[in-house]
């Protein structure tokens, strides 16, 4: 952890300011400000599946990794990093302020930030606290009252448990389906949909790069001429998926930001492919 959290100051030395800034004085204040997100709407796990299954609407996911990378952090998991870019950051911040006119559920781990410190002691996950300190200072300036917002961790089926996979195949059966992603091999024998395309994306930094993946997405649908009502891109690429999911939304393509959902429901993905 030590080791990770050097390497996130020696890439944007600047974060020392938002270390301090939130051990300083945000952790004050922050169990405050998250009373101010009753006010706002916000959907369940099970219904966010619904959503964006039933009236066909894109979906991003917002996480403590993109609020601590708005701040200026990298993101390290492992042998996995998705290093700090200001110009992407600022890419990132605009899709989450501007964007929200799109058909796209934009989705944020709420059940988190709406809890006090008291309520991660009570159920033992006291540790988890800190993490949510700056997404409960800033999030507000990111929703709106007459928006409905998606739950972050719909796909996750630890915070989801009763995910509706039959829905998902019912409606994935009316797609033809681009995944993009990293270590497709994976995939190799999964086929989703009317059709399934695999795109490599890098294993990390996709920020890098995220212009050219989306381009090569579009250039499936050109090539095999499929309709756009009837295509589905699956992306998981961390912070870049939020970026390429709004622009293809613009395009009015559906797009899902799916994030981890391929590792963590690997079993039940494989069910719905045969």
């Amino acid at each position: 952890m030590w080791r990770q959290r050097v390497k996130k100051f020696l890439d944007n030395p600047i974060l020392i300011l938002t270390f301090l800034r939130t051990n300083l004085y945000w952790r004050h204040i922050a169990d405050t400000k998250s009373k101010d997100y009753l006010n706002y709407k916000f959907l369940s796990g099970a219904q966010t599946i619904t959503a964006i299954t039933e009236t066909d609407r894109s979906i991003i996911r917002i996480g403590d990794g993109t609020f601590g990378y708005l701040f200026g952090s990298s993101i390290y998991f492992n042998n996995w990093q998705f290093r700090y870019n200001r110009a992407f950051a600022k890419k990132l911040e605009t899709v989450l302020k501007d964007g929200q006119d799109s058909n796209t559920l934009f989705c944020f781990p709420h059940t988190f930030i709406t809890k006090s410190n008291e309520q991660f002691i009570h159920e033992g996950i006291a540790h988890e606290w800190p993490i949510w300190i700056a997404a409960k200072v800033i999030l507000k300036k990111f929703l709106r009252t007459d928006k409905q917002y998606g739950d972050a961790l719909a796909f996750h089926p630890k915070y989801n448990p009763h995910i509706d996979f039959a829905a998902i195949k019912n409606y994935l059966d009316t797609k033809h389906i681009i995944i993009i992603t990293s270590n497709i091999e994976r995939f190799t024998d999964i086929k989703l949909g009317k059709s399934t395309t695999l795109i490599e994306g890098p294993s990390s930094d996709a920020w890098q790069v995220y212009e050219e993946l989306t381009q090569k997405g579009l250039a499936v649908v050109t090539e095999k001429n499929l309709p756009a009502n009837e295509v589905l891109f699956m992306i998981s690429a961390a912070e870049a998926a939020k970026v390429m999911v709004y622009d293809l939304a613009v395009l009015g393509y559906t797009a899902w930001d799916t994030g981890q959902f391929f590792d963590l429901a690997a079993k039940e993905i494989g069910s719905l492919a045969r």
